[in-house]
């Protein structure tokens, strides 16, 4: 295969890479030998992010409540994270409905037991508990926090996704989220409700009609301009961004709200960040293929083409970065203006960026083993392939011609792309 075009081609709009779900991004599928290694450090990972939280009941509140309480509180909060004694935590909660200090320490150990037991959980009836407190206290913080954070953990089994989404979920999701702001543990955990709750089309469509949609932007510009690390925050907002620009029918309302500049604003502060450029690029993915042409040609302008070839810079070693920068810069050329724009904006560019077919070539070599990285990568070299030596493209040429043998050899499940929603634009997506 050669990357180079004839003199005199005439440039036409390209196909458009098709959208992603954040929970469906294409990835390397990794031997069976790994998986139980990976299972085993995320459920380590998340039980110590856990561990550290602040918890909602402090000592001395304790302390000053009356007897029974105090003493219901410290069994909540002492019995082990398990399915059986979870049991008692939601018996304690039903019968003590009427203390909010009592339904946050349980929604906080029930959060807990949901990293491993979700489903278990939820053959408890734990749904329609956390769900009354939620509208019961709607203005305690401690309470909207753990909730949100057991409906994040409960929803990660795909059938909950569903059962919550059918229900009052994103409602009570979005009085958090509308109540405490400002609280960022509670918005943190209210849009990471949001982004695996998106994911379904009933969920989508209440969350649309609550105005998530204006929250999240809100939430994400006033964050965005704080001192503070608000990384895990940011990428959480970007994989909501992701969601919603799915299915194009919301990208008109999300590029009203300036959501393309503010991903550029995002990948920017946190450009150390591989989960930010990861995240970011594939909501780029998504919006650049729902808008105009007249609007993907301004995305170009306000130099977004050139924070995606940093991260392919800064992070060619990294799968998920260099898929999701690739669809997107393809998404985002897929127009002759806007490929002649990032070229041109390219070579402006104040952090000396280089060559865009050198940064290409780099990390496309550096995943030729990732299918889906070999085909897009090849048609973006082909795009942007400008030089003249003959001698260097048989180079090329050759080096493509083995990546691409390589890459057809390898019993990859995601070799060919598949839609991973229903509509009319099926054969659009990932």
């Amino acid at each position: 295969m050669k990357f180079r075009r004839r003199k005199g081609e005439v440039k036409v709009a390209k196909e458009a890479e098709a959208p992603l779900h954040s929970n469906t991004g294409f990835k390397k599928k990794p031997r069976k030998s790994m998986l139980l290694v990976r299972a085993v450090s995320s459920l380590r990972n998340r039980t110590s992010t856990i561990a550290k939280q602040v918890t909602a009941v402090t000592r001395s509140s304790i302390a000053a409540l009356d007897p029974r309480t105090r003493e219901t509180i410290k069994q909540i909060k002492g019995v082990p994270d398990t399915l059986d004694d979870a049991e008692i935590v939601l018996k304690q909660m039903k019968n003590n409905s009427s203390i909010a200090l009592i339904q946050a320490a349980g929604c906080e150990k029930l959060s807990n037991v949901a990293v491993r037991e979700a489903v278990g959980l939820v053959h408890l009836g734990v749904v329609d508990v956390v769900l009354k407190a939620m509208k019961q206290y709607s203005k305690n913080p401690s309470v909207q926090e753990f909730a949100c954070q057991l409906i994040w953990n409960l929803a990660i089994v795909d059938e909950h996704k569903k059962l919550l989404a059918d229900g009052d979920a994103p409602k009570l999701i979005c009085v958090a989220l509308e109540n405490h702001k400002g609280k960022a543990s509670v918005m943190h955990k209210a849009i990471g409700a949001v982004k695996l709750l998106s994911l379904v089309e009933a969920g989508k469509e209440q969350l649309v009609e609550e105005g998530v949609v204006e929250k999240i932007i809100e939430v994400m510009k006033e964050y965005c301009n704080e001192e503070s690390d608000y990384t895990d925050f940011q990428e959480t907002c970007l994989l909501c961004v992701q969601n919603f620009a799915f299915g194009k029918t919301l990208v008109p309302k999300l590029y009203e709200l300036g959501v393309s500049t503010l991903i550029a604003d995002v990948m920017t502060k946190y450009e150390e960040s591989d989960e930010i450029q990861s995240s970011g690029a594939a909501a780029l993915w998504n919006l650049a293929l729902g808008v105009t042409d007249e609007q993907l040609i301004e995305m170009t302008d306000v130099g977004i083409t050139n924070i995606l070839i940093y991260a392919l810079k800064a992070f060619a070693e990294h799968q998920q970065v260099v898929l999701h920068s690739m669809g997107a810069l393809k998404n985002l050329s897929r127009v002759p203006d806007s490929l002649q724009l990032i070229k041109e904006k390219a070579l402006m560019s104040d952090k000396g960026i280089g060559n865009i077919y050198d940064i290409l070539m780099e990390a496309f070599y550096a995943h030729q083993e990732d299918a889906n990285i070999v085909r897009i990568g090849e048609e973006l070299l082909s795009e942007f392939d400008d030089e003249d030596d003959e001698d260097d493209n048989e180079e090329r040429t050759l080096k493509t011609e083995t990546i691409e043998l390589t890459a057809e050899q390898i019993n990859d499940p995601f070799a060919d792309l598949e839609a991973t929603a229903g509509g009319d634009d099926d054969d659009d997506y990932l």
